[in-house]
């Protein structure tokens, strides 16, 4: 299978490029592999149940192999290990840990103990939260972006967003401001003052947001997804550039 193709396809579905750790791992080699077991290497056990359950329910298993039978749970766990940086690594266990302290607080239960039909539930109310969230963000994100956090720059965001609160990177070599009014962080170079980075501070819908895109490019990067969700030859015949639908049935995976 042609995984740049088929990563082209994965950013369909989910609407926006797919991240540039992900890419790294698709390209590097990481796949899902279907398991009888699921032992984490990179989760705690619990960590890895919720990451099951939330694969699960956002591609279950119908008359075709869902995120557990496709190996999606490992293929999380193996390229954040593997392909994210130590900053993304927290990021995404800190938004996980917020993910289930907020189902706690909405259910009065840990998500894994909620039943499917509320696991779901919630799941579609974190997301809607989550993608409303990512057209704000980009406008900050765009504003912000590789500025010198100088004045009178700095003393405009402050009047916009708030008196940021700020604290050292742990690499020693940016400082990393949080603004609570956008809810959102930034990455100031120590030397240059330039904003290096702009992300949102880690929470259940920034864990979402990567746990779908990780499940989605899983699932159809993985055999059980090009070969039984999308169609799959391994030596294409002919080119046809314009084919209805109801002839080939579904999409093609090579």
């Amino acid at each position: 299978m042609n995984r740049r193709e088929a990563l082209q396809r994965a950013g369909l579905v989910l609407g926006y490029a797919v991240s540039a750790p992900v890419l790294a791992g698709i390209m590097k080699g990481c796949k899902a592999a279907p398991e009888l077991t699921y032992k984490p290497d990179f989760f705690t056990a619990d960590q890895a149940r919720i990451v099951s359950e939330v694969a699960e329910t956002i591609i279950p298993k119908t008359d075709t192999p869902g995120a557990k039978e496709a190996g999606i749970p490992g293929f999380i766990d193996k390229i954040l290990k593997e392909c994210y940086k130590k900053e993304d690594q927290k990021r995404f266990l800190a938004g996980l840990k917020s993910f289930d302290e907020e189902a706690k607080k909405v259910y009065g239960d840990s998500f894994l103990d909620l039943d499917p039909a509320k696991q779901f539930e919630f799941i579609k109310t974190i997301n809607k939260e989550a993608v409303d969230g990512m057209k704000e963000f980009g406008t900050i994100k765009r504003k912000l972006m590789g500025k010198k956090y100088t004045e009178p720059f700095a003393s405009e965001i402050s009047k916009e967003y708030g008196t940021p609160e700020t604290t050292p990177a742990t690499d020693s070599t940016r400082l990393i401001a949080y603004f609570g009014t956008g809810n959102f962080n930034i990455g100031v170079d120590n030397e240059t003052n330039q904003i290096m980075e702009v992300f949102r501070k880690p929470d259940g819908r920034q864990f979402l947001l990567t746990a779908k895109e990780l499940t989605i490019v899983g699932f159809f990067t993985s055999e059980p997804g090009a070969t039984k969700v999308l169609q799959y030859e391994a030596v294409p015949g002919a080119f046809h550039g314009c084919v209805p639908l109801a002839e080939v049935g579904k999409t093609w995976a090579t």
